[in-house]
């Protein structure tokens, strides 16, 4: 008789064993899917054209403007006045760096500045997201 019961709790012990091992890997597939970095299911798509923004700045303003394709950024373009350059000498290398960036195909969102000129190109930075939010389709 003994030897029944002690199959019978080994046999319930490692059905248990089982269904925790399932959990475990059906938790794990689910953990890896949530947090996978798979981004082709979220493609950007922009409607085609020209779209400008205005970063207003102590002297002046600057203008972006930007030409998208259905794709993405085709070219960006600043409008800098000279009272901006002479008070804001970063801006024009900054907005330079930037649009090289871009026409190397960088995402807006991975732009690389330098320490030095980092407030700039983030203002330059927010008024070409600003841009993009208008020319994305929904």
């Amino acid at each position: 008789m003994s030897v029944r019961i002690m199959s019978l709790k080994l046999n319930r012990l490692l059905l248990y064993g089982a269904m925790a091992v399932l959990a475990l890997v059906l938790l794990a597939l689910l953990l890896v899917r949530l947090f996978s970095g798979d981004t082709s299911s979220a493609q950007v798509s922009y409607y085609p054209g020209t779209y400008t923004t205005t970063v207003p700045l102590a002297t002046g303003s600057v203008t972006v403007e930007m030409t998208f394709s259905e794709d993405g950024i085709e070219s960006v373009n600043y409008e800098i006045p000279e009272a901006v350059q002479s008070v804001y000498p970063l801006v024009q290398p900054t907005a330079s760096s930037i649009g090289q960036q871009l026409a190397e195909g960088t995402d807006l969102e991975a732009i690389e500045v330098d320490s030095a000129s980092y407030e700039t190109a983030e203002h330059l930075l927010s008024a070409m997201k600003l841009t993009a939010e208008k020319a994305k389709k929904p």
